[in-house]
């Protein structure tokens, strides 16, 4: 059982800007599919012509057209969703048909005043409000039988409100923001800062044989598309991939011809970098007036991110298949997750507390993580690796000339220029992260041997095992300062507030010991903690696991 409650008590609340356009589920898809197939039809030799010449420009018309004849069927055939702050989603055609019989007997009731017509109308409105709960139940029953994998999570947030309270004014700085344009600009400056930059050294002569990238097959398009969720917002475009699986359903050959000479090329359309910005409350934050308060959620164009799916399925194979990542990078890689990095962990300290050893680990977060992504480090880093120029030239394509706009409190801004390092939320972004990151996992293994360092996506653990906590904090100050030095040459920054150090071992009494510390190599001191959290598990000195419960 659910228990949840529902708040209602400010009038002055807007609807999240993260509703949908279109009422997909009242669509009229047979109708839809014949109006792309007819388009498709009418303009073949265009389109042939069109794309498969090359160039930028060729490429970047395909894109659009693709687009908007998609747009234009969208337009035809799928009604717009009226949404209100009162909006239902259990509620039905019958419903409504109830509420007109109910509201016909109220009024007769109210003209004949007789006990008869009273006794008719209590009847219907009875029969109303039964249909309504039937509603209500049946709709929350599908949706939990139906629900497969993350989408049982959706529960929880069906059960929060659905409207939020108005931005505050912003302060940042000196500068205090009160209208929609003010906010936004504070938003960007503290939300999206420019990437840093590192000197970059000269190459060494490209490698004449690099790795082989194969043809992309029909397969691999259709597995991008079906594969993706329908649930999912959709971003500047409204198109969300329930429409777009249709759409490929009824012109195939359309969307292969295109990804394929993308591809090939190794070009990502303009029209598919841009984002809707959504900024969204943290929850549990004590002031909502400052923008470190507020999450930025990236809602990127639906057929921008089928080419990105499939680059990142090609980049994580060929990632496994070349060993191009550290064993230890758990994150974002296939048949890998937390808990496997979680296990990896406690399996180390289990084994050094039977040989009554002391574990030791210094946990540090990458700042920024992808918006501080350096593109041509990233790129250089890519081309060391001996990937194939195509696939560097479209992941410089990608990460360059990006545009977005900021969406909340009902109000979106125009679509302007955004530097940022790599786009959140786009399926790429992960394994581009992984490669940019790789090279400080090969320098810690050749550098500290005695260091092992599991690492989820952004989160590094430095591990060390040693005779006494003193020992290894002096291992751990060496690794950690190798780490920094790293960063600093290679626009890599980490957080120091972040930055938790812990000791494992079975000893009743607690080590309390100045030598047991750690100083960052910019002086901050970090002191063991009694319990440490590291990828949403709580971890004791002793693995009780009393914290986690």
């Amino acid at each position: 059982m659910i228990k949840y409650e529902i708040t209602a008590n400010n009038d002055n609340q807007v609807i999240p800007p993260t509703t949908e356009r279109w009422n997909w589920k009242k669509a009229d898809w047979d109708a839809f599919s014949k109006t792309l197939k007819e388009t498709a039809e009418a303009t073949k030799e265009i389109w042939t012509q069109l794309h498969e010449q090359g160039g930028h420009e060729n490429l970047e018309s395909s894109a659009v057209y693709l687009t908007r004849i998609i747009q234009t069927a969208t337009a035809l055939h799928v009604p717009q969703k009226k949404t209100m702050i009162r909006s239902k989603p259990w509620w039905n055609g019958e419903i409504d048909e109830k509420r007109k019989i109910m509201r016909t007997r109220w009024r007769e009731w109210k003209v004949a005043r007789t006990t008869p017509a009273r006794n008719q109308f209590n009847a219907v409105r009875n029969t109303f409000y039964n249909a309504i709960r039937e509603a209500k139940s049946k709709n929350w029953n599908d949706f939990l039988q139906g629900a497969k994998g993350k989408e049982i999570f959706t529960a929880m947030r069906y059960t929060k409100p659905r409207r939020t309270d108005p931005t505050p004014d912003i302060i940042y700085g000196e500068e205090r923001a009160q209208t929609f344009g003010e906010k936004a600009k504070l938003f960007r400056a503290a939300l999206f800062p420019k990437p840093p930059s590192a000197d970059i050294q000269r190459e060494d002569e490209p490698p004449i044989r690099r790795l082989p990238w194969p043809r992309l097959t029909h397969k691999e398009i259709r597995d991008a598309i079906t594969s993706s969720s329908s649930s999912k917002a959709p971003g500047p475009d409204g198109l969300g991939f329930e429409c777009l699986k249709i759409a490929y359903r009824a012109i195939p050959d359309y969307f292969h011809s295109l990804y394929e000479v993308l591809l090939r090329y190794g070009y990502h359309p303009k029209a598919w970098r841009e984002a809707t910005i959504v900024v969204i409350k943290k929850t549990g934050k004590p002031n909502y007036g400052i923008p470190k308060a507020y999450r930025p959620i990236s809602l990127l164009n639906g057929l921008g991110k089928i080419a990105e799916k499939i680059m990142a399925t090609r980049l994580a194979f060929m990632a496994e298949k070349y060993h191009l990542l550290h064993k230890l990078q758990i994150g974002g890689r296939p048949k890998r997750s937390a808990v496997d990095a979680a296990m990896y962990l406690t399996t180390i300290i289990d084994e050094a507390n039977k040989r009554h050893q002391t574990t030791s680990t210094l946990c540090i977060d990458v700042k920024g993580a992808f918006d501080n992504v350096y593109k041509e480090r990233l790129l250089q880093t890519m081309r060391k690796m001996k990937l194939d120029q195509k696939t560097v030239r479209w992941v410089e394509s990608f990460l360059s000339e990006r545009r977005a706009s900021l969406s909340f409190d009902k109000d979106s801004e125009k679509m302007s220029p955004i530097e940022t390092g790599i786009p959140q939320g786009s399926p790429v972004s992960p394994i581009l992260f992984l490669i940019y990151l790789s090279p400080l996992f090969t320098l810690m293994e050749q550098r500290h041997p005695d260091i092992r360092c599991p690492s989820y996506i952004d989160d590094v653990c430095l591990l060390v095992v040693g005779d006494s906590p003193q020992q290894n904090c002096a291992l751990l100050e060496e690794g950690v300062t190798t780490c920094f030095n790293w960063g600093r040459e290679n626009a890599v920054a980490f957080d120091d507030p972040k930055s938790e150090l812990m000791h494992f071992y079975n000893a009743r009494k607690e080590i309390i010991d100045p030598y047991v510390n750690i100083v960052l190599p910019n002086g901050t001191l970090i002191e063991p903690s009694g319990v440490q959290r590291w990828l949403g598990f709580w971890l004791d000195r002793k693995l009780t696991w009393k914290h986690h419960i």
